[in-house]
Parts: C-alpha cells; sequence; structure tokens
C-alpha cells in the first residue's frame, strides 16, 4: 500500500513561537521542500536579528506576510526587502503585507505585486514617522488606522484600488485629497475619526457602493451631493451601541438629496442621539431593505414617512446586539468582486 503524500503546507502562522525572541521559528528549516508551497505566514511578536532575515527567502510561493508588535528592532526589516547574495529568491511578489505596530520599510515602494496593505499604528522606536506617498499599480485594498492626521501619505496613486479604510485618526476632522483621487473605489471606510461633514467632491467617487461613516462623533451635517452617489448600496452612521459617546454625535438631519441613493439597500444611524428629521425625499428609496433609527430622536413627521415604506423594514436588535450581525444581513458583497 503505497503511503499517502502529506499534504502541501501552504499557511504558517508562527506567532510568539520561542517567545519574544522568536528562536523557536528559525529552527525551522524553510529549505526543507514541505515548505516549498507556502503562500501564507503569520510572524508575531517575534524579534527579529539580521541572521534570521533571509530565512523567509526561502518560500518561493510567499504571497502574504504579516508582522505585528516587532518594534524598534524591525530596522532589520529592511533587509526582508533585498535581493539575497547566495540565491536569486526575494519578497517582491508579495501581494499582501500586514504591518501592525511595526516600522515601515524604506522599500515599501518597491513592491509593486501588492494587492492588499495594511499599516496599522506604525512606529520607528521613539517617533511615529509619516507614512510615504503610495504608487502601487496592482493595489486593491488599503488599510490605515491608529494614526495622527500628520503621518498620512501625501498622495495616494492605485489605479485598481476598490477598497480603502482610513479609521482611528482623531485630530482628522476633514477627508484626505488623496480620497478624491481614486475614483474606481467601491467601498470607503471612515471610523472612530473627528470628521466634521463631507466634501461636496465626495459626489467624484461615482462608483462607491457602500460608504461607512461609523462613529464619528463630531459629523454635523451631510451635503445634498451625496445624492450623486448612485451606486451606493449601504450607508452607514452607527455608533458604538455600548458607548455613552452616542450622545455627542452632532448630526440632527439628514439632505433631501440622499433620495436620489436609488440603489441604496441599506441605511443605519443607530445611536445617533441628536438626529431628529428625515427630509421627505427618503421616500424615494424604492430599493432600501433595511433601515435602523433606534436610540434617535425621530420627529413624528419622520416617523410617519418610514411607517409609509412598507417596502423597508427596521433592523432588528436582540438586547445590544443586533440580529442583523448573527445573520450576516447588511454585509453586502461589492459587484463585481475586487478585480
Amino acid at each position: 500500500m503505497e503511503e499517502e503524500k502529506p499534504k502541501p503546507i501552504k499557511y504558517l502562522n508562527l506567532e510568539h513561537l520561542g517567545g519574544w525572541r522568536g528562536d523557536g521559528f528559525w529552527e525551522i528549516d524553510l529549505r526543507d521542500s514541505k515548505y516549498l508551497e507556502v503562500e501564507e505566514v503569520s510572524l508575531r511578536h517575534c524579534e527579529l536579528r539580521e541572521w534570521h532575515i533571509k530565512n523567509l527567502g526561502y518560500l518561493p510561493n510567499l504571497k502574504s506576510l504579516s508582522l505585528m508588535s516587532a518594534g524598534n528592532f524591525l530596522t532589520k526589516l529592511n533587509g526582508l526587502f533585498g535581493r539575497f547574495s547566495d540565491k536569486r529568491v526575494d519578497l517582491y511578489n508579495l501581494e499582501e503585507l500586514s504591518l501592525h505596530n511595526c516600522e515601515i520599510p524604506n522599500k515599501l515602494g518597491e513592491l509593486t505585486q501588492l494587492r492588499k496593505l495594511t499599516i496599522f499604528d506604525p512606529n520607528s522606536g521613539k517617533y511615529h514617522p509619516k507614512i510615504p506617498s503610495i504608487n502601487f499599480p496592482s493595489l486593491v485594498e488599503l488599510n490605515i488606522g491608529n494614526i495622527s492626521v500628520q503621518q498620512l501619505p501625501d498622495k495616494i496613486v492605485a489605479p485598481k484600488l476598490r477598497k480603502l479604510s482610513v479609521s482611528s485618526i482623531k485630530d482628522m476632522d476633514y477627508l484626505p485629497e488623496f480620497i478624491r483621487e481614486n475614483p474606481s473605489l467601491k467601498s470607503l471606510d471612515i471610523q472612530y475619526t473627528n470628521l466634521k461633514r463631507l466634501p461636496s467632491w465626495i459626489s467624484d467617487l461615482k462608483n462607491l457602493e457602500d460608504l461607512n461613516l461609523r462613529c464619528n462623533c463630531s459629523l454635523e451635517s451631510i451635503l445634498d451631493e451625496i445624492g450623486q452617489l448612485k451606486k451606493l448600496r449601504k450607508l452607514t452612521f452607527d455608533h458604538d451601541y455600548n458607548s455613552k459617546e452616542g450622545s455627542k454625535v452632532s448630526l440632527k438631519t439628514l439632505p433631501q438629496g440622499i433620495g436620489g441613493l436609488e440603489n441604496l439597500q441599506y441605511l443605519f444611524a443607530y445611536n445617533v442621539r441628536y438626529l431628529k428629521d428625515l427630509p421627505e425625499s427618503i421616500f424615494n428609496l424604492k430599493n432600501l431593505k433595511v433601515y435602523d433609527f433606534k436610540d434617535t430622536s425621530l420627529n413624528d413627521f419622520s416617523r410617519k414617512i418610514l411607517q409609509k415604506m412598507t417596502w423597508a423594514k427596521p433592523r432588528q436588535h436582540k438586547g445590544a446586539i443586533f440580529s442583523m450581525l448573527e445573520k450576516n444581513e447588511g454585509n453586502i458583497g461589492l459587484s463585481g468582486g475586487y478585480e
């Protein structure tokens, strides 16, 4: 009876191995043939040393690399993106890179095959550096978070960018111009910022399908221009259900222009306490499936409009937890995927 061949290893989870020094991981010989098909590596809470670095270069099919809390010793990380003298393998074919609480490698811009990039709380030991301008021809998804507004990149050039998240930037009270320069966006996620209003150029994002403005306490107004987002399917203003900050959300009314969102299916404004007025034009949202204005201050006129919208239903809550989350309702798939 033939011995069954072991299945090829595609994913290596190497978090915490060997403690903070990471020595346990580096005892693994990645030159072993069983690692030849590894495509994804999660390497977190492990201290990288110079003589460790090129071990990753023995993974010729590596596409995804995740690093977290590597601290200031990641000055050596730049060695990951150099060509090694003893072999031809390098990491320039990475398609996904996630850096959490890590230094930004100075050769980041050379990873032209990246399709997904996450930079969260970048640091360089004693200071927090500015994220360099991004120019990636293949980038589809970009996530930036937990930084100051001064650290945001000046420019993002990514013609294939479909999904952008800029979140947890407490001193950001405006939308950066680089967002406007990416009209191919389908999903825009702006959470936990100090955003006061949407700019009129938001209407330039003609392909937008999902706009998430959750947990922006300073949001004061929404311009009529939002109604020009004809492909928008989901619009969220929710605030944390377990947060007292909801009482501080400044938004009091929605604009007449919202009635122009002819493809909108989900409209959520849960726990936006001061919201009182809905425009009569909201009745024009004939494709609306689910709405949520629980824990707001809607007046009688607004509530009567909602009652007449018999084709839409309120999002159901079970205690403090949305039943819709359990059913995965409202998590739209972007049309055409991310290709």
